[in-house]
């Protein structure tokens, strides 16, 4: 027994310490506060950002105010029902929320939860800093205590509402009201407050404007709380539910509105916080330039009155230094501006085509599919040099049938990108995910940096509430492409500025590389793209309705989107021009014989003179050999291959006299037709299998070797077939 009293007597012991303890540290900790009620009456920007100037973005602009009688009844309810339905009961501070999130974090083993009442939130906004320490939040206790003597509820209520953070560079309820919907706040419906209070837990990720599915969700869960506390009959639950959000697609927008969303969205991705309120008290970085900002083209002085984003990027330091957006960063078909880094980069990089393969442009139907050209005009046999420049459709569908889904999506996901349809409109960019134009922009990058990938930033460094970096950009990149398809790639797109879809720029007097895209139909395009480049800048340039509206056929991708890239780069090289791409070691410019060429669509070295010579750049050690003559002319009429199970067999049409070689993947001689006829394989595994076939003929004791031809790779197994004649024909 005296055992037992002698046990608790120690707990209670150390209990009462533990208390005494902590509150005597909560008195040291915050001692020296000072509660100054002027903070509570105006909104204060969460954090500090800067140009690269060292000069601050201003962007808190909220000068009205709304009195608490003016905010209907079902918002403030709305509120109060998911950050903090005992709001009318606790002294600021709620016991109950923190026991259940103290609970709820020990079970996930992370922090998931927090428990901050409404008062808390005020003071942290207005007070202090966004630090997660015990002193900070000891500090924010004592605040809200304070708070609660001094204010009546309504009126702590009424502060919280005008200062509190909604997203789209809308500080407090009026502005968020005005934003989103185009209302006056006491015009609010139940659905849109309960939007609005969705919001405040985390304003980017549950904007509807990006995310709509995502911000309806967390709308209608707060109409369920709303209904569990009484504030909403079932009745009138239901009938909120089921309407769609409507926003407010019409408003005038700042310079800087959505440049300032995602400068905070990516400082919270960098940083690992939960919320935007997490940043106060922070200082922001960033290579924005101010002058080329405030100069970059307004669509309405083409013209033309649509909604539009324009990304600037510095390709040394892969930082933005220029952004103006009126939709923000919304996924979209990329169209034709995904045909250099989605299917032509890898099809040079696989070595399947070169800038001299001629393809059949021609009307084709792939099994039910018959991409069309624009204007529905076709050009026989063109080389993939023109087909890019030219953007036409039905080469690059054929590439994409030849390379194969899996090797195209293969390259994409390294690059960042997802995407869940199979079939060949990928080819022109129907990516079933989307894409933002700042990820359009930075899949260039592999281009401007020898075929590296890098995600270009806003920010540079980031600090906090003391001085310390918390963050600074290393800018690390991924390597795709080798230098030598990169560097192709930039020579075509080159001619695509010169002569081709983006010729608007053919007048620059440095060397810009560009590709357009346009998505749409006879009866209107939803989106037009100009991603243009030198070796120092890329101007990323879209033009669409936010709501998904069609705009005039005449506002394609080779129009005004080239238009304002023009101007912008008129605006960045006023007093010098950018330098060119370097031609790298590992890639050579050899003329061709242009009469073989137009001909017979044959690949030799040019030895008759320049007249009948044509320039193309091949990679070293796949530029084409010189051609002797008719009869030493060697080459695969037609080929098929094909994988039963494990076993792969290929069947060749060739003249008399011609046999060829068979390679593996290794570059190893696996096979002479001389010696054994056609081609038969048994894979020892399941797998990818890839051959490069060489044809060659005998004649008076010298070889005579034709072009090298990779094979399409097969899958053992018999889990896929591929079926092959010459596919730029079919």
């Amino acid at each position: 027994m005296k055992k037992a009293i002698k046990i608790i007597l120690f707990f209670v012991t150390v209990i009462l310490t533990f208390v005494l303890g902590f509150t005597a540290y909560f008195f040291v900790v915050t001692k020296d506060l000072k509660f100054d009620e002027g903070k509570l009456t105006s909104s204060t920007e969460v954090c500090s950002i800067y140009y690269a100037d060292g000069n601050k973005i201003e962007f808190c602009k909220n000068d009205e105010y709304a009195r608490i009688d003016d905010i209907p009844l079902h918002v403030r309810n709305a509120v109060i029902a998911i950050e903090d339905k005992r709001f009318y009961s606790h002294n600021g501070i709620d016991l109950k929320s923190i026991l259940r999130a103290v609970k709820n974090n020990a079970v996930s083993g992370k922090f998931k939860e927090g428990a901050s009442t409404i008062s808390q939130q005020l003071v942290k906004n207005t007070f202090l800093s966004g630090e997660k320490t015990l002193n900070r939040k000891l500090k924010e206790i004592k605040l809200a205590m304070i708070l609660e003597r001094k204010l009546t509820k309504d009126e702590i209520l009424e502060k919280y509402l005008n200062t509190v953070y909604f997203g789209e560079n809308s500080y407090g309820i009026i502005s968020a009201s005005n934003n989103y919907f185009g209302k006056k706040v006491n015009d609010l419906t139940v659905e849109e407050g309960a939007l609005l209070a969705a919001l405040l837990k985390a304003p980017t990720y549950y904007n509807p404007f990006k995310n709509y599915e995502k911000a309806k969700s967390r709308r209608d869960l707060v109409l369920d709380e709303m209904n569990k506390q009484n504030m909403l009959s079932a009745e009138n639950l239901k009938t909120c539910k089921n309407k769609e959000i409507n926003l407010n697609f019409n408003r005038n927008y700042d310079l800087n509105n959505h440049l300032v969303d995602e400068v905070l969205s990516e400082a919270i991705e960098v940083l690992k916080l939960n919320k935007t309120a997490d940043l106060t008290g922070y200082k922001i970085y960033t290579k924005l330039d101010k002058s080329l900002l405030f100069a970059l083209p307004n669509v309405n002085d083409y013209g033309v009155n649509t909604d539009y984003s324009i990304i600037v990027t510095d390709n040394s330091t892969k930082q933005i230094v220029a952004y103006y957006s009126s939709v923000g960063e919304i996924k979209r078909n990329p169209a034709s501006s995904a045909k250099p880094w989605l299917i032509y980069a890898p099809a040079i990089e696989e070595n399947l085509i070169n800038e001299a393969t001629k393809i059949l442009d021609e009307k084709t139907n792939f099994n039910g599919y018959e991409p069309e050209n624009y204007g529905d005009k076709y050009y026989g046999y063109v080389s993939c040099k023109t087909a890019l420049s030219k953007s036409l459709n039905v080469p690059s569908v054929k590439i994409c049938n030849a390379l194969g889904f899996d090797k195209i999506k293969s390259y994409a996901k390294k690059m960042g990108v997802e995407y869940t349809n199979e079939d060949l409109s990928i080819a022109l960019g129907n990516l079933s995910n989307g894409l933002t134009l700042k990820e359009i922009a930075d899949l260039y990058s592999v281009f401007t940096n020898e075929g590296t990938y890098n995600t270009s930033r806003f920010i540079t460094e980031i600090q906090d509430h003391k001085g310390k970096t918390v963050f600074k950009n290393k800018g690390v990149g991924k390597k795709i492409f080798s230098t030598e398809t990169a560097f192709i790639i930039n020579d075509i797109l080159k001619d695509c500025a010169k002569i081709g879809t983006a010729k608007k720029l053919q007048n620059l007097p440095y060397s810009v590389c560009a590709k357009t895209g346009t998505n749409g139909n006879t009866n209107g395009n939803k989106d037009a793209y100009c991603i243009a480049y030198t070796t120092e800048h890329t101007v990323a340039v879209w033009m669409g309705n936010k709501d998904g509206s069609l705009m005039p056929n005449s506002i394609s991708g080779g129009n005004f989107p080239t238009a304002i890239a023009k101007d912008v780069f008129e605006t960045i090289y006023t007093d010098y021009s950018p330098k060119d791409f370097a031609i790298p070691n590992s890639v050579v410019k050899v003329s061709i014989d242009k009469t073989l060429y137009e001909k017979d669509a044959k690949i030799y070295q040019n030895l008759e003179g320049e007249k009948n010579g044509l320039d193309f750049f091949f990679k070293k050690g796949f530029e084409p050999k010189a051609y002797e003559n008719n009869e030493t002319s060697v080459f695969i009429k037609t080929y098929k291959i094909t994988c039963n199970k494990r076993n792969i067999e290929l069947y060749c049409e060739r003249e008399n006299g011609v046999e060829y070689l068979i390679f593996d993947s290794y570059g190893n001689q696996i096979f002479d037709s001389y010696k054994s006829g056609d081609f038969k394989y048994y894979a020892k595994s399941d797998g990818e299998y890839q051959f490069f076939l060489t044809p060659y003929k005998v004649i008076n004791g010298k070889i005579i070797y034709g072009e090298k031809i990779k094979l399409p790779s097969v899958l053992a197994e018999g889990k896929k077939e591929i079926l092959d004649t010459p596919w730029w024909e079919d």
